[in-house]
């Protein structure tokens, strides 16, 4: 048990202690005892019974050291205090506390079932018919600048709402500095990126498409003749003789009689 776990229970016992005196003498007859004695209302006794409990929390403040004090309750930023400790289950609670009805949400949006329906409730139609009539104004003002009508067309409420949804994706891949045609354009090759990459080294595709491949996915292309190692072959000039070099470009077999050397710059000129 830790530090504050026993400094928890220490002033959870003095709590009880002090509620059960106080229950004890209430239990007295105090019309005996006290001849000016005078019976109270229900409201009085309940707010006697919520300065009692809060007069007992701030002894319990004052009687503590500062580290005591600290482990006691929470502050904010604010100065808002939070207490630790919960309520004792032997005093009634505050009448600030009582929950007279069930938490959630109120009005239409009790009929909502989907999270559409919630989102419309914000952004309702007559909020959209509003934005795509601005936004046609706006297009309107600057169509005389494109030669073709189709870059300047009106919008409307489909197109609107697929924008709001990129704009959602953006905000959960956090994606604040990818434009919108970004994400359009990249629409569905995240779900074939990993079979793309299985595709890149299979030697039954045509080479141009898997270098398309490997470009898209990002991947190192490996050619048939680096799948296998020490992978050898007959020259394609001198057929009595085998080899493992390979032409850069067309990928044949070929010793170093008829290879001619080029340098990095020239290389750089003509990718695979």
């Amino acid at each position: 048990m830790d530090d504050y776990a026993r400094e928890v229970e220490r002033l959870t016992q003095m709590y009880e202690e002090v509620a059960t005196d106080e229950e004890n003498f209430s239990d007295s007859d105090d019309s005996v005892a006290d001849p000016q004695y005078e019976e109270v209302s229900d409201h009085q006794s309940e707010s006697g019974l919520e300065l009692e409990e809060d007069e007992l929390y701030e002894e319990l403040l004052v009687e503590s050291s500062a580290s005591e004090r600290n482990h006691l309750q929470f502050e904010a930023k604010d100065g808002t205090k939070w207490r630790k400790m919960c309520f004792p289950k032997n005093v009634r609670t505050r009448q600030d506390n009582i929950i007279v009805r069930l938490p959630g949400v109120t009005g239409p949006a009790k009929n909502a079932a989907s999270p559409r329906e919630y989102w419309h409730l914000f952004i309702d139609e007559n909020i959209m018919k509003e934005l795509v009539q601005c936004t046609n104004v706006y297009i309107e003002s600057i169509s005389h600048k494109y030669t073709h009508k189709s870059d300047a067309r009106s919008t409307n409420i489909p197109e609107l709402r697929a924008l709001f949804g990129l704009l959602y994706l953006a905000g959960v891949y956090h994606g604040g500095r990818t434009s919108v045609y970004e994400f359009w354009s990249n629409d569905g090759t995240e779900l074939l990126m990993d079979y793309m990459k299985t595709r890149v080294n299979s030697q039954y595709l045509p080479r141009e498409i898997r270098q398309l491949a490997a470009k898209i996915s990002g991947t190192q292309l490996v050619e048939r003749a680096e799948l296998v190692e020490n992978k050898r072959g007959k020259c394609a000039y001198c057929k009595d003789r085998k080899t493992r070099y390979t032409c850069r470009f067309c990928r044949k077999f070929i010793c170093l009689e008829h290879t001619v050397p080029v340098c990095q710059e020239c290389a750089a000129k003509f990718p695979e």
